[in-house]
């Protein structure tokens, strides 16, 4: 559980050790007349600490929910767990992936994915073809991207990922690789013509090279995959499509950050909706026990 969620339980403890503390002082000074108050008020500040765990409790659940699942994709795992080994590209989500290792192989070898042919208008070059994969990879394996999931009816999947934030040097490196080879659509996700075959260029297309298609790193980033990526300077939380796999995953701090961001929005929605109705059992068992206290 966040450090947010821990200070709030912290919060709710230290309140209770007051309020319980004061009742005690009113208990020493008149136990005859005091002692009943002391029964309230130590009834009233089990209910604040009921509060608090109540709210830390959905919060926690859907902590979970943004950061311990997967992509609803067609080869996608339900959430994700380490593998034995991935391959090549995709070998640094292998402590922690939502692809198998099978998927990972296949997705290298195979002549197309999802029949998607990345050399439509001529062979793609060997250092483009790198980052397309390790994309590929970032998409099929990842297992950070559940705070930008929104539903997406495809029969490939049921969602997608929208405005993950990608560093700049990541985004300059792809676009070094890429901005001399061709394509004839700015969008590859909903540009293309489709046949049983695959993708193919629409009829009044023109292949072109990227660096013409797209003028700038940011924009090839941004709009290739249909805003998947924002991007944005490697000074703030952003991911990358590569790291070390021997190390830490950066991109998980970036995950948690967001879910973080989420979370505390949403206490002012629908998890207040969830404590208020807490509140309502809570006030309802208030009101059939004082008077037995008093």
């Amino acid at each position: 559980m966040f450090i947010i969620f821990a200070r709030g339980f912290h919060t709710s403890l230290s309140m209770f050790f007051k309020i319980t503390s004061i009742a005690n002082l009113f208990k020493m000074i008149n136990s005859s007349s005091q002692g009943r108050l002391y029964k309230v008020v130590l009834f009233s500040s089990f209910c604040l600490c009921a509060i608090q765990l109540a709210t830390c409790h959905i919060a926690d659940i859907y902590l979970d929910n943004l950061l311990n699942r997967c992509l609803d994709g067609r080869h996608h795992k339900t959430k994700p767990g380490p593998e034995a080994d991935l391959f090549k590209q995709c070998s640094p989500w292998k402590d922690r992936a939502c692809c198998t290792e099978k998927i990972a192989k296949d997705l290298h070898l195979a002549e197309t994915w999802h029949r998607f042919n990345y050399s439509h208008c001529a062979p793609m070059s060997e250092q483009c073809e790198k980052f397309q994969r390790q994309d590929l990879c970032f998409y099929e394996c990842s297992p950070n991207v559940g705070p930008w999931l929104i539903p997406q009816a495809k029969t490939i999947r049921k969602e997608y990922f929208v405005g993950v934030p990608f560093c700049a040097s990541e985004c300059n490196a792809w676009w070094d690789a890429c901005k001399d080879d061709y394509t004839c659509v700015e969008d590859w996700g909903s540009g293309f013509s489709w046949t049983k075959s695959g993708n193919q260029c629409p009829e009044n297309s023109t292949c072109q090279t990227f660096k013409k298609m797209y003028g700038s790193a940011k924009n090839m980033c941004e709009k290739i995959w249909s805003d998947s990526f924002q991007v944005k300077p490697d000074n703030e939380p952003c991911m990358r499509l590569w790291f070390d796999g021997n190390g830490t995953n950066p991109n998980e701090k970036v995950a948690q950050l967001k879910a973080a961001e989420i979370i505390s929005a949403s206490l002012g929605g629908t998890t207040r909706f969830a404590v208020h109705n807490i509140l309502i059992v809570i006030f309802t068992l208030s009101s059939l026990i004082v008077p037995i206290l008093l």
